[in-house]
Formats: C-alpha cells, sequence, structure tokens
C-alpha cells in the first residue's frame, strides 16, 4: 500500500509548531528580561502573544512559507526566515500603531524578541530538517526502489535519482529493459527466469554506483527473491506493451512511478507527484494518503496496547498448561514474509508439539487447502489446550507484540510462512502489498470454508484496493465477533 504525498499545507504542520513554539519562547525571554525570572504576563502581554500567534499561522497559510521548506539550502533558509519573522512581527506592530498602544509594551523586550524570533527561528527549522534529512536516508523500512530503464539515458536517470539528497526512497537496483522491445509480453506470465550467466553479468555492473540487477526477462525472478516496494519506468513503450507492463507490476503488489512520457488511459489509482527531477505518474493497488496511514497506526498502537496487557494476563493462565501438555517455551516464533517480501518472527501462543514442523511433511497429503497453505482437521500436532486457545483464536494473542513492533497491523493479510512464499508467483505477491494483519477479509468470510489459495489471494488484494479505516474497523468487531462464537479455527 502507496502513502501519497501530502499537497496540503498539513505536510508541514512540523514546522509550523516549530515555529509557534519559537515565538512563545521568544516573546517571553524578551519579556523576563526586562520584568525578572517569575513575573506573571500583564493582560496587554497575553493580548500581544496571542496576535502574534494569530498572524503567524496566517502569514504562513498566505505565503506558503514552508513550500519546499526541507530542499531549501541552509542560506536561502536565513534569507526566508527572516522574510517570514518581519512580516509576522512588523504586521503586529502596525497593528498597535493602529490600536495606539505601542507605548504600553517595553521597548527592550520588544527588541530582544525582535532578535531571539529570527534567531530560533531559523535554528528550529534548520535543526528539523536536520533530522528529516537523515530519517530518509537511514530509515531502514524506507521505500525500496528499482529502476527500469533503457541502457540510452540510464546513467542520467540513475544519478538524478540514487543522488537526490531530500529522497525517501532507496535506489537498490537498476533493471535493463532493452530486450523488452524485442520481446511479446504475455500477459499473466509468471514463470521466473534461472540464467547464471545473465546474473554474473549483473552483479558485476553498476551505473552510477548502482548495481544492475536484471534485464527484463529476470525482473519477475527479482521482484520474488527481494524486497521492492516501487519500480520507476523510464521507458518509452507502444500502448499495448506499456499497459501489459503496468498491469503486471501492479498485479504483484508494487507501487509505480511512471515517468510521464506516454501514460495509457487504463491505469488505475493514478496521482502526479515529484520524483527527484522527474514529474512521474504514480500508480498501484492502492494510494493512501498520509493522513489514512496515521489514522491505521494510530488504530495499531491503540489496539495494540491493549492486546499486549491481555496477552500478559492471559500467559499468567495459560503459560503453565502449555508447558505441562508439552514441555518447552510457551511462545512459539517462526518467521514469516511482510510487506513487499520482508522477513520478520512472528509471536502465537504454542498450541503443538515441539516436533510439529519436523511432522508436517508427514502430513502434507492430508492439506485441506487447495495451494499454498497447510490446514489439516484434527491436526494431531495440536495439544489438547492447544485445540482450546485455537478455537477462540488465544493462540493469536502474542501477534500484538508484532503491531506494537510494526511488523504487523489488526487487520491486513495472512503473512506467509518462508517456504510458501518460495513457491508464489508473481500475482501473488500482490497480497503482500500492505502489512499483513492478525485478522483480515478472508478471517471474517468463512475461512473454514474457504480452501481455494486462488479465492484467498482474490480476497487478499481486494481488501488492499478497496482498503479504508471504516472497513479496518468493521473486521475488527466481525473478528471479535466470530472469536467470541468459538469460531477461530
Amino acid at each position: 500500500m502507496y502513502v501519497r504525498r501530502e499537497k496540503s499545507w498539513l505536510k508541514h504542520i512540523d514546522f509550523a509548531i516549530f515555529d509557534i513554539i519559537c515565538i512563545i519562547v521568544s516573546f517571553y525571554i524578551g519579556y523576563i528580561f526586562r520584568h525578572g525570572v517569575g513575573s506573571d504576563f500583564t493582560t496587554y502581554y497575553w493580548r500581544l502573544l496571542c496576535i502574534l500567534l494569530v498572524l503567524d499561522i496566517s502569514v504562513s497559510l498566505i505565503r506558503s512559507s514552508h513550500k519546499s521548506i526541507v530542499r531549501r539550502s541552509y542560506l536561502r533558509e536565513v534569507l526566508e526566515t527572516v522574510t517570514h519573522c518581519v512580516t509576522v512581527d512588523g504586521l503586529a506592530l502596525f497593528f498597535l500603531f493602529l490600536v495606539q498602544e505601542t507605548g504600553i509594551y517595553s521597548r527592550e523586550s520588544l527588541l530582544i524578541y525582535f532578535v531571539l524570533h529570527n534567531i530560533t527561528t531559523y535554528l528550529a527549522r534548520c535543526l528539523h530538517k536536520h533530522t528529516l534529512r537523515k530519517k530518509m536516508t537511514s530509515n531502514p523500512g524506507v521505500e525500496q526502489m528499482l529502476i527500469l530503464t533503457n541502457r540510452e539515458g540510464a546513467e542520467q536517470c540513475v544519478r538524478e535519482l540514487s543522488q537526490d539528497e531530500y529522497r525517501n526512497y532507496q535506489v537498490i537496483g537498476v533493471v535493463l529493459m532493452d530486450d523488452i522491445y524485442d520481446s511479446d509480453i504475455e500477459d499473466g506470465s509468471d514463470n521466473k527466469v534461472d540464467d547464471p550467466a545473465m546474473k554474473e553479468a549483473a552483479a558485476a555492473e553498476e551505473i552510477a554506483g548502482v548495481p544492475v540487477v536484471s534485464n527484463y526477462a529476470g525482473v519477475r525472478e527479482y521482484l520474488m527473491e527481494n524486497v521492492v516496494d516501487s519500480v520507476f519506468l523510464n521507458l518509452q513503450l507502444d500502448s499495448k506493451k506499456s499497459r501489459r507492463l503496468n498491469h503486471e507490476l501492479i498485479r504483484a503488489g508494487v507501487t509505480v512511478h511512471i515517468n510521464l512520457v506516454r501514460v495509457p488511459d487504463d491505469i488505475p489509482n493514478r496521482t502526479v507527484e515529484r520524483l527527484g527531477n522527474y514529474t512521474v505518474l504514480t500508480t498501484g493497488l492502492r494510494l493512501a494518503s498520509a493522513r489514512q496511514i496515521m489514522m491505521k497506526r494510530l488504530l495499531d498502537i491503540a489496539g495494540g496496547l491493549v492486546g499486549s496487557l491481555i496477552t500478559v494476563i492471559v500467559s499468567i493462565f495459560v503459560g503453565p498448561v502449555i508447558y505441562f501438555q508439552s514441555p518447552g517455551p510457551i511462545y512459539f516464533k517462526q518467521k514469516r514474509v511482510g510487506k513487499n517480501g520482508r522477513i520478520f518472527e512472528i509471536y502465537k501462543f504454542r498450541s503443538m508439539y515441539m516436533d510439529a514442523e519436523e511432522r508436517k511433511q508427514e502430513l502434507m497429503q492430508q492439506n485441506e487447502m487447495d495451494g499454498l497453505m497447510f490446514k489439516m482437521k484434527d491436526d494431531p500436532r495440536i495439544t489438547p489446550v492447544g485445540r482450546f486457545i485455537r478455537k477462540y483464536s488465544i493462540d493469536e494473542l502474542p501477534q500484538f507484540f508484532n503491531v506494537l513492533k510494526g511488523d504487523m497491523s489488526i487487520v491486513g493479510t495472512r503473512p506467509p510462512t518462508v517456504d510458501e512464499y518460495e513457491q508464489y508467483q508473481v500475482h501473488h505477491r500482490g497480497r503482500l502489498a500492505s502489512k499483513p494483519g492478525i485478522t483480515g477479509l478472508w478471517q471474517v468470510s468463512g475461512r473454514n470454508q474457504i480452501t481455494d489459495f486462488e479465492e484467498i489471494v482474490e480476497l487478499d488484494t481486494d481488501y488492499i484496493m478497496k482498503w479504508s479505516v471504516v472497513e479496518d474497523i468493521r473486521i475488527i468487531l466481525k473478528t471479535v465477533r466470530l472469536v467470541l462464537q468459538g469460531d477461530g479455527e
């Protein structure tokens, strides 16, 4: 799930808050410098402070004072800061002149405030910009981008995107697509390519410091074996090939940034953005705003805190029983595949005997699922207490720890095991376009009755495409009802 870059004034509300704090701090220091520490504001000073705050917000909105603030140089920021502060303070003084109240205030206090206002605002903006820039490049969860381009013009494209110091993505590789011009794109083809010579040649070549990881023939395999959140298409293709390539990438759950050269009319979920020096058309299974993602994360944090507390309490009662019936750890940890191929450890209450994983291969012929999942009624590996905690989904409670860590969400898609993921075809990857969840559309749609994996993939991708916070709340409420009915397993 891709987070749209905000274009409203809310995008830089953090800088607006810092500006307001600087006004308050500077105004207070100027006041106590003249009147002494511990002196209370008089009514006149409170009114002037309120006027300054209102003017600051108004000037920020009218002048768009924070537009492109992260990209501005530190020297340019001096000019922008002084212009903003002088405008705010000048309008305030003009107001005092009109109401004939200039003589009420200490000129010494106002002068100190004016100087400090400029200095503190500049320093606060620069420090916050430095922090944001550092976070953009060092964040381990930053968007992992693959560049798809032809050899001609590849160096300029890679250099501009990979060396942009304000980027909120990391360029992980280049795919040279020259062979696409001589090939026919098979619609829906999921065949993997295993060409050692191609891999060796790719590993030895770099463009502007970024490795060439594949050509078009091997891009499907690369998507399946690596974490890829998005691709940047810098190609000029005929309408038919462009449409099929875009649809194939979107089905794989990858966000597609299209350099605006030629754009097919039927590309879904489109939004125009700036990426480095390029104007691109961004598309994907679902484009969500930063506000929507923030609301989802707040819902996860609130639910995660409550769920983790319940988990600790339940552990006191369930833990000894689990250990008594099958000595060993009460929590079960397993590597799972999360958003766009990221590996994480999932937590559960252990509901099986210690040799469950070794016995799984013996039971594969009794698998009730048609596809890349394993499910078996009356599984002999499950302990007696395991059947109870599975029936009421108690075994899932420790996953709230995963939610707090950020590996999972309360609502999402079921995270596959590593061996399941290794058998995925490209279109299966689309169900991993968002964080996996404790519950989801499949779980509340009668998971005991759905045994076709392709139907599960369809449900999961449908959830991602139609996602909303309201839908998440609906799924959570339905999950609670099903759990209380004992329909957890």
